[in-house]
């Protein structure tokens, strides 16, 4: 049992170290939700007040030395308590966060995926689609989690977890020597240039075809324009 528990820690910083930006990821979106939590309409009756009074009485999601420790199970009990409330659905993806957070991925997974059921048309349904494929990195299924970024990518083009999940996905193609689909994947990223991942998607984009100068014959990078020139300046 010990040398178990001990090849699965082993696993997990591993996987830790070389995937550091997807957990950040997730613990930026974690302190997003947790702000929006903090500006909730506390007029919308008794079970919502009650819902936002267990979330606020919890542990806080990012705290000091010293300070008490968020854990996900208090917010998944919290969730399923207050299931039908905004508070309890907001705590149900701050617990999915935090079971990924805490290197429980198969059951960050199927809490990501609970609240897409439950909750889909969600302003955070992105939020958890993107928690599922890192979820499914993170387990080692790497097709899985390929076709998942895609999907989500694809879907969520004009947002952040869309646009994480086109990088990641445009990485995990890179490694697996997909290099014209690690390369479009970049390229969508760069073109978009009101996004703040214009650059990195630019750069990765370079980079790719700087390693692979076959790609050049059938692929061009667009330039990100100025700020000028976006004007029409």
């Amino acid at each position: 049992m010990e040398s178990s528990e001990s090849d699965d820690l082993f696993h997990f910083i591993e996987w830790a170290n070389k995937n550091l930006k997807v957990i950040l990821y997730i613990v930026g979106a974690l302190a997003g939700i947790a702000a929006v939590i903090a500006f909730l309409n506390w007029k919308k009756g008794q079970n919502e007040l009650a819902a936002n009074d267990a979330v606020f009485a919890l542990p806080a999601l990012l705290v000091g030395p010293g300070g008490a420790t968020a854990n996900s199970k208090d917010y998944l009990k919290v969730a399923d308590q207050h299931s039908s409330t905004q508070a309890g659905e907001r705590a149900l993806l701050l617990g999915a966060g935090l079971l990924f957070t805490e290197g429980k991925y198969p059951d960050a997974q199927a809490a990501f995926q609970k609240f897409l059921s439950e909750h889909g048309d969600s302003p955070f349904r992105s939020e958890a689609d993107f928690g599922v494929a890192a979820a499914l990195e993170a387990q080692g299924k790497t097709n899985e989690a390929m076709a998942r970024y895609e999907e989500v990518g694809n879907r969520y083009l004009n947002e952040a977890s869309g646009i994480q999940s086109k990088l990641n996905f445009g990485r995990m193609a890179e490694n697996a020597r997909n290099y014209d689909k690690a390369l479009k994947a970049y390229t969508d990223v760069g073109r978009n240039i009101q996004s703040p991942y214009a650059q990195e998607g630019h750069e990765r984009s370079e980079q790719l075809l700087s390693s692979h100068p076959e790609l050049v014959k059938t692929n061009a990078v667009p330039a990100i324009p100025s700020t000028a020139s976006a004007l029409g300046k």
